[in-house]
Formats: structure tokens, sequence, C-alpha cells
């Protein structure tokens, strides 16, 4: 009788959760069809121009962003090799170099969806796994983002895969988790530079949450941190060997360091913020790596300068940078049926208010839950040092906001969230 009524509500899940992905498909489709031709407008244009050329000459170059000699290094390839593939392979069947590309934007979302379940099941169980994947499947930024040629669907399907992959380690206590983590934090960061930093925090969150194999848990951290670094490496040795001197990632950076701590431009973009970096390089040849050094120097002085003497003004823009951070953003030129932007406002702010509560509770099994309370928390530190542009950042992070916040529903709910999966078991527990 046991096993007959575990098969009914192993039943009952599945017939739930492929509700739910009939949901997804269909909310994204309408949005598919018939919507205005890719790549979309501001950086999808950049990304579609590098791919192009890329498959033209077979030289990485990038737009310059007004920083002069500008070519080589400002973003990160992932996206771009993402691109220029999926348009080789169109052309070799025959089609528009955008006949592949929504397809697989749209696996790679529905892939998200499957990973947040699996992931929420494992930490939390059913219910809040099935109610974490209906707000995804629900989330209007979610369904537009197939209409345009941006980073943020690969983005979230490899940071859930770095999640993903980190609970397993931590539950089952083997490194080579913690390997393919760091490999799928790598291709992130190539695809987004945002996660360039995580090797720190996963390798002291992994030896603190150790316990008794705390020194297994620091060696599991290692690991991480080595893989990330490993994937990132021949892209640092290309840059190493295209300027001839040590370069960053993305010779962008610094830019994006120097406006988001610029006080008088309130951590934003503005025509002008190149007129003043041309001010700052007067009379001086420069390639985009000094530059990038020039802007990170001089940026450390102002925060330095602010600190001294407008402490107040500079804890306001940092607050700002916060609270833009986790504003809610819908693509304007990306889907169709704006008033659902409006809704998913609404849906947005409640996800942001039950993750607290979702928060507290996870705090509680902390060795367990720390990679989910980890990442959105990184993701938005990281954005905070940096720029404050528009609210479309944190698509990375909320899916764990909205994890968290089926956690806080069940509590304030007064339910019970079924048992998460013991520690090794895959089935559906």
């Amino acid at each position: 009788m046991v096993a007959a009524a575990v098969q009914v509500k192993t039943g009952s899940i599945r017939r739930w959760l492929a509700l739910i992905f009939l949901l997804a498909l269909a909310l994204r489709l309408v949005f598919w069809i018939g919507e205005r031709p890719l790549p979309g407008q501001g950086d999808a244009i950049e990304y579609d121009r590098i791919a192009r050329n890329w498959l033209a000459t077979g030289v990485y170059r990038t737009e310059s962003h007004g920083v002069p000699g500008a070519r080589y290094a400002i973003r990160t390839p992932g996206y771009p090799a993402l691109l220029a593939a999926t348009y080789w392979a169109s052309g070799r069947l025959g089609m528009g170099r955008f006949g592949l590309l929504r397809p697989l934007q749209l696996a790679m979302d529905l892939g998200s969806l499957g990973l947040l379940f699996l992931l929420g099941r494992r930490l939390f169980g059913r219910r809040a796994a099935l109610l974490a994947a209906a707000c995804y499947a629900l989330y209007p930024p979610y369904w537009n983002s197939q209409a345009v040629a941006m980073t943020e669907t690969v983005s979230v399907l490899l940071m859930l895969a770095v999640a993903w992959l980190l609970v397993l380690g931590v539950e089952q206590g083997r490194g080579r988790w913690f390997a393919g983590a760091g490999l799928a934090a790598g291709l992130a960061t190539l695809v987004r530079p945002l996660t360039q930093l995580l090797g720190g925090p996963v390798l002291a969150l992994a030896g603190l949450a150790g316990g008794w194999r705390r020194g297994r848990g620091w060696l599991w951290g290692i690991l991480f941190a080595l893989m990330l670094a490993l994937t990132l490496a021949p892209w640092l040795v290309r840059n190493r060997i295209v300027f001839g001197k040590p370069a960053p990632l993305a010779t962008f950076g610094g830019m994006n360091f120097f406006t988001g701590n610029y006080l008088p431009y309130h951590g934003y973009f503005r025509k002008s913020t190149y007129r003043l970096v041309d001010e700052m390089m007067a009379g001086r040849r420069m390639d985009e790596v000094e530059v990038d050094a020039m802007l990170q120097r001089a940026t450390w002085r102002n925060i330095a300068g602010y600190l001294r003497h407008q402490p107040l003004a500079y804890a306001g823009l940092l607050w700002q940078k916060f609270r833009v951070f986790w504003d809610y953003y819908y693509h304007p030129w990306g889907g169709r049926w704006l008033p659902f932007g409006y809704l998913g406002d609404w849906l947005h702010r409640a996800l942001l208010l039950l993750a607290i509560p979702g928060a507290m509770l996870a705090l509680r099994r902390w060795r367990q839950t720390w990679p989910v309370l980890l990442l959105p928390a990184y993701l938005c530190l990281f954005q905070v040092a940096t720029i404050a542009e528009e609210g479309r950042y944190n698509l990375i992070a909320m899916p764990y906001v909205m994890l968290l916040a089926a956690v806080g529903v069940l509590y304030l709910a007064g339910k019970e969230a079924s048992s998460p999966l013991p520690p090794g078991e895959g089935g559906e527990g």
C-alpha cells in the first residue's frame, strides 16, 4: 500500500509538472509567433555584429564603446560564439541566420525551468519546487527573452546548473560535482563576466559548511575555483597573445566600474561619459587594456575621495544601485501584449517580498542551502559594485528568488513543505 501511495503521489507531481511545462511553452510561443525580427536592439545588435564578423573573417573583434582603439576584448566571447555556431548551422540547413536561435533559446529556457524544479525538489520538497516552477513559467520577462538575441537565457541556464551541481556536491560529498559546477561557472563567465570572482565565496562557504569533513570542504571549494580558472584560461591566454601583455577577461570592466561609481552621473552611463574618458586620456596614446587599467585606478581614487568627503552621498549611490538591480524589467522591444509586463511587475514585487521569509527559513539549513542563498546575493553585490542600469541584470538571480519565495508562501500558508530528497536519491522520492 505504501508503494501504491508513493506511485500515486509521484504520478500527481509529474502531471502538475507537465502542465507547468505546457503553460510555459504556450506563453513563450505566443511571444515567438509573429514577433519582431531578431536580434533586437541595444546590446543584441552588437552581439549579432560580432558573431557575423567572426564567421566572415575568422577574427574576434568587438565594438569600441567609444574607447579609442578598443576592438579585441570589450566583450567576452561566450554568447557571440553561440550565435556564430547557430548562424553557421542555420546556413548549412538553408535557413536564415536566426532559424535555429529561437528554438535553441526556447529549449534552454525550458531547461532552466526543469533545473529549477530539480533544485527546489532536492532542497525544499515537491510543493516548493512546483510553486517555483509555476512562477518561472508565468514570469513575463522570461517569455519575451526569446524575442531578443541577448545573454540572459543562456546565463540563467548555466547558473542554475552551477547551483544544482553544487547542491549535489554538498549532499554526496564528491568532488566531481564541484568540478562540474566550476566548469559551468566558467562557461557562464565567458557569456557574461559577472561570475569571474565566484571562486572565492564558493571556496569559503564550501569549507565552512564542511562540518566534520571541513578539510574535504576546502578541497571541494579549491576544485571549483580551479575548474573555473581553467575554463577561463584559454581566453586569457588569447588576450595575452593579442595585446602582448596580461589583459583582463573583458576590457570594458573599467568603464563599468568607473561609471557606476561616479557620483555626478549617479552610476548611469551618459553620452558625456565617453567625452569625460577622452578628457582623461588627452595627449596619451593608450590601447584598450591601458584604458581599462586607467579607469580602474581612477575609480579607486574616486571611491577613496567619496568615503572621506561625501560618505553619505556615496552610500546613497550604492543604495540606488541596489534598488535598481531589483527593479522589474520587461524588454520594451522584445515582447507583445505589454499589459502582461505590468501584471508581471506585481508578480515580481510579490516574489521579492515573499523571498525574505523564505531566505530566513533557508538560513536555518545553510550548510545544505548555501548555493541558493549565495548566488543571488553575489550577483546583486557584483552589480552594485559596477553600474546602475536597467533591472534586466536580475533575471539571472530571479530563479533563486522564486524558489525562496515558494518556501515563504508555504510557511505563511501554514503548510509544511514536503520532505526534500534524501542525499544521493535521484528518483521522485
